[in-house]
């Protein structure tokens, strides 16, 4: 960035002026008689902490000279440490340098360059130095490369452990049998010959075919010094030679005084990282690594010592590989004394092209002669009009004529459903917040554009590992961060991610496994559908075919596969929504097919749904875009003080405190926290109007004496009225209210939604979803608060049909009906997320709230109540042979169990709770009906067919709204998982049969139900007595 002076000091107020006009100015200035002060000096610049760059050579034989015992080399070849000093490592140098003169034709022309075929040796640095002394250039040849690469313009080939192959007029030459000298003169520089300064000739790597060789400069080691940064270091050789990593470490050791120290090497990755954990054991100061080979160093140092870390090492260099953020906190808890170091060029990342001139000079070098012109992608080629260009593999994307945007690194950053993904952000993400169960794994995407995810579990993974779990908990967490649009297409275990010698991931043989992976054993397989004449399994059963051969995939025929993991694009979906539109006259939505974890089977109910006329409302928006899209990121614990668990809270904030569960739910917090102000929102014209409003709706719904007693003189006196409303931001309170209830408040309850089981979810949207976005900032504003967040289990997706009781966890699949369920999904989303952020909360999930378990007070808009009436109008139910079931909790059960929640610490790491008891809660439908009959309502049991028809008799106005209400008990036919429930309150809830009946008495009370035609004969009377304390205006 360039300032300008002037417009610096103007800034200042100074007025400037020219040198020359200040220089006259002075000249007419009188000198004052006071002395001015003395000009204090500026301050030294530091000085340089290394001596002056020198050649190798030089600065070897100053160190042999100088300090002949220092360390020169640690290697472990052998297994063992093996030290040479300085004065040893001449003494070795010197005798070779003499060997190689007497070899025959030493002194002819024509060969300025000396081969070398060693791994990371002693031999190596040997050779190097010898060669040196000599004037001439190391050419340090890889182990694995062809044969045919030896026939670079070398004469000998200087070798030891490993002998190079057969190569044609190239003498091979083993120079750990020179003999070594008895007398061997003082180190000097006039022993060495004229010192080239090209000291090798160094290649590039050969892992996409013949490597390209370059002279290489001592000086290119310059900075290479600068990053190591410490005299007398001990650097790591970790590489081969013919990488010009371990060339350079070498320069900069000699000119740093320090040692190199070699690793002992292996044919396994593992065994080699165990190698260098040695080393560090052993004090090694610096090491640069590849991060794929960090991770199992970091791996095998822990399972050696799970406790220690390693306090010697002093900077460790990162590179050759993109560096994921998870191995800079790996290596950062390992090394805490450690600089880090992270080098990643954008060559290695990933399609940029440059280019020059069609006629520049340049088009007549080898690389452009010699190049495929079939091979778009290979490194030098031609444009189409003749241009000489050069490919650095980084896929960009032009945003305009003359505009692009480098995407990233070709293969890895790819485009899926439009959106771009970048693989090696998965894979980082996975490792991080997968690491309880998964140690590694690589995301490839095949030939075929299907992404296959590879993954090493941990030695003893704390979840089931089965591959289709593993593809569960990814789609889950990459919901949870806002990544959704990546379909995993198949995925299998490793026992380890394939290495190169040198420690890099090995992408040639990693795409080899993804591409052949029905050739591995783990890969995920497809549950087979049951063979079933039902209609449900028929439609499942035709749904997989249709999919396989749309996907040209026959393997999944009969399977019941995840539409969106198999392989269905935006393109091959709509194909498939119009072949179920085709073949059963039913539209269903391609986005809602491509919602996670929809399989045939699902897509089958679907249909049947849809066929019986049942009013499916499934999502007008992508709800996994929706929640992705009002995810706040700065709701998070980041910034604020750890949270400490509020045992006994200052304040409580309270939403929906006039609905029926929030007038119990007022009561129950009220009674576990007896010293907590509760603060309630609640839309009024003034907070006293609201205060009101709580104790009005309490009065009418909370009918013992006893409890009505203690809303009034206990908590009365601690309630705050807050008016506000959920739609609005901030709950429409000003600044100052906002602050000061954050402030004062310990914990939030967030109770308050609108319901209504007809409208869809944008109308429901304002109160229930960015209601919800708000209840998260208060938690994170001023201070962390616990959120206990109250949904329902028809926020479950596809819940209806469940062979085994639904789990107490987020789902991240979409594919729920009816905007309430709805917007109460897309609110767990958001309170997923957060929590991921550190935001303390629990997601409560009750299923049907019916009366309360004394007086049977309840509430005459639950969709059960209006099904129990319409049925007893018409005198029919549908429940002939009809297996469905319907759970029903008391209200006052409901209360306690949440406030358990809320004042229990142990919950939080539990996060989801579903309230509703298998072994009271469930009643069927045909014992309902009977219970209504058995207090005097006629009603006649009926197929569901038959129901139907007479819904649709012109005598019935309200058929429609029944058939509604039908479908709707018919999809919350399910069971839950309540374990994390019972861990926190293990008291079971009552009866759902006397529920049902307390709640028809009170419904007649009230005058909502007609009164029985025949005398009441209740099942048991002793059971169900007739509230006696009813107030008047109980019955309004």
């Amino acid at each position: 960035m360039v300032v300008s002076t002037h417009d610096s000091d103007d800034m200042l107020g100074i007025e400037v002026q020219p040198i020359e006009s200040m220089e006259e100015d002075a000249e007419m200035v009188e000198v004052s008689a006071v002395e001015p002060e003395p000009v204090q000096p500026e301050p030294a610049l530091p000085a340089d902490p290394f001596d002056p760059w020198v050649h190798p050579v030089e600065a070897f034989i100053r160190m042999a000279r100088d300090e002949p015992d220092a360390l020169c080399i640690n290697t472990y070849e052998s297994g063992e440490s093996v030290r040479y000093s300085y004065r040893d490592v001449w003494k070795h140098a010197y005798s070779i340098a003499q060997a190689l003169k007497a070899l025959p034709g030493w002194n002819d022309d024509g060969h300025d360059a000396i081969g070398t075929f060693c791994e990371g040796e002693a031999h190596w640095v040997f050779f190097s130095l010898a060669v040196w002394m000599l004037g001439k250039k190391t050419l340090n040849f890889g182990l694995n490369w062809p044969s045919a690469v030896r026939l670079h313009s070398v004469k000998y080939i200087l070798h030891h452990y490993t002998k190079p192959g057969r190569t044609e007029g190239v003498t091979l030459v083993d120079g750990g049998t020179f003999p070594m000298l008895s007398e061997v003169p003082a180190p000097s520089l006039e022993l060495s010959e004229a010192l080239d300064d090209f000291v090798t000739i160094q290649c590039t790597s050969g892992t996409t075919g013949i490597p390209k060789s370059f002279q290489f400069a001592h000086t290119g080691g310059i900075t290479a010094r600068s990053s190591i940064g410490i005299t007398k270091c001990r650097v790591g050789l970790l590489q081969a030679p013919s990488f010009v990593a371990a060339l350079g470490f070498l320069l900069c050791s000699v000119n740093l005084g320090g040692s190199v120290w070699i690793p002992r090497r292996a044919f396994n990755s593992i065994d080699n990282a165990n190698n260098i954990v040695q080393l560090l054991k052993d004090g090694l100061h610096y090491l640069h690594m590849i991060p794929s080979f960090l991770k199992l160093i970091i791996e095998a140092s822990r399972s050696r010592n799970p406790i220690v870390i390693e306090l010697r090492t002093k900077v460790i260099g990162l590179g050759s590989e993109l560096i994921p953020m998870s191995v800079i906190h790996m290596t950062r808890a390992r090394f805490p004394n450690a600089d880090i170091q992270s080098g990643y060029g954008s060559s290695e990342s990933g399609i940029l092209v440059f280019a020059v001139d069609p006629d520049h000079p340049v088009r007549n070098h080898p690389d452009f002669v010699n190049a495929d012109p079939n091979d778009r992608l290979a490194s030098f080629g031609f444009l189409s009009d003749g241009s000489p260009r050069v490919c650095t593999m980084d896929w960009v994307e032009m945003v305009s004529e003359n505009e692009f945007t480098v995407v990233g690194r070709f293969d890895q950053k790819i485009k899926v459903n439009g959106v771009y993904v970048d693989l090696n952000h998965l894979e980082a993400l996975v490792v991080q917040h997968l690491s309880h169960t998964i140690a590694d794994c690589a995301f490839v995407q095949t030939s075929e554009k299907k992404i296959v995810m590879l993954y090493v579990l941990q030695a003893r993974p704390t979840t089931r590992t089965e591959p289709s779990v593993v593809i569960r908990m990814t789609q889950d967490l990459l919901a949870l961060v806002n990544v959704s649009k990546v379909p995993i297409h198949n995925c299998f275990q490793l026992d380890e991610i394939p290495m190169t010698e040198i420690g890099k991931r090995d992408l040639k043989r990693i795409k080899w496994i993804a591409e052949n992976n029905d050739l591995h054993q783990g890969s995920v397989v497809y549950p087979r559908l049951a063979p079933s004449d039902a209609p449900l399994f028929r439609i499942a059963a035709a749904i997989s075919s249709l999919g396989s051969q749309l996907l040209g995939i026959p393997s999944l025929d009969g399977r019941n596969y995840s539409i969106s993991g198999a392989g269905f694009d935006s393109l091959s979906v709509g194909r498939l929504a119009l072949a179920i539109k085709e073949e059963y006259d039913v539209e269903i939505s391609p986005m809602m097919l491509l919602s996670n974890g929809l399989t045939p089977l699902d897509v089958a109910q679907l249909v049947i749904d849809l066929q019986g006329n049942h009013p499916l409302m499934p999502p007008t928006v992508d709800l996994d875009q929706e929640a992705a899209r009002l995810d706040d990121a700065s709701v998070t614990a980041e910034g604020l003080p750890p949270l400490v668990f509020p045992e006994s809270p200052r304040g409580i904030v309270l939403t929906g405190a006039t609905g029926f569960l929030g007038s119990f739910l007022l009561y129950e917090l009220a009674a576990k926290f007896p010293a907590a102000r509760i603060y309630c929102l609640v839309r009024a014209a003034s907070d006293q109007v609201a205060i009101d409003r709580i104790f009005e709706t309490a009065r009418k719904l909370i009918l013992n004496p006893q409890q009505t007693h203690y809303l009034v003189n206990n908590v009365k006196p601690r309630l705050v009225g807050v008016c506000g409303d959920l739609s609005l931001d901030q709950w429409g309170l000003t600044n100052k209210r906002w602050k000061k209830i954050s402030k004062e408040t310990d914990m939030v309850v967030h109770c308050g939604a609108e319901v209504h089981w007809l409208d869809d979810y944008e109308a429901l949207k304002g109160p229930n979803v960015l209601g919800t976005a708000t209840a998260l900032r208060l938690a994170t504003t001023h201070h962390l608060k616990p959120l206990h967040f109250i949904s329902a289990v028809g926020a479950i997706p596809m819940a209806r049909g469940a062979r085994t009781p639904l789990e107490e966890r987020v789902y991240s699949n979409w594919n729920v009906s009816g905007g309430y369920a709805q917007t109460k999904w897309v609110s767990e989303q958001l309170i997923n997320k957060a929590r991921s952020r550190g935001v303390p909360a629990t997601i409560i999930r009750p299923s049907l709230i019916a009366s309360d378990s004394i007086y049977g007070v309840c509430h005459s808009d639950d969709y059960i109540w209006q099904y129990i009436k319409g049925c007893i109008r018409i005198e029919i139910a549908p429940s002939n042979a009809t297996p469905v079931i319907i759970t029903m909790n008391p209200v006052d059960h409901v209360a306690k169990v949440v406030a358990a929640i809320a004042a229990s610490e142990v919950a939080l790491p539990k996060f989801v709770f579903h309230i509703s008891d298998p072994e009271r809660s469930v009643v069927t439908e045909t014992k309902l009906f009977e219970i209504v009959n058995a207090y005097g309502w006629p009603v006649m049991f009926e197929t569901r067919e038959r129901f139907k028809a007479l819904l649709y008799r012109p005598s019935l106005p309200n058929g429609s709204s029944m058939l509604t209400l039908m479908h709707l008990i018919l999809s919350m036919s399910f069971l839950v998982d309540n374990t994390n429930t019972r861990s926190i309150y293990p008291a079971l809830g009552s009866q759902a049969g006397r529920i049902a009946g307390r709640g028809l008495l009170y419904l007649t009370h009230i005058g909502y139900l007609p009164p029985p035609p025949n005398p009441p004969s209740p099942l048991r009377p002793e059971e169900h007595p007739r509230p006696n304390i009813f107030r008047p205006d109980t019955h309004n």
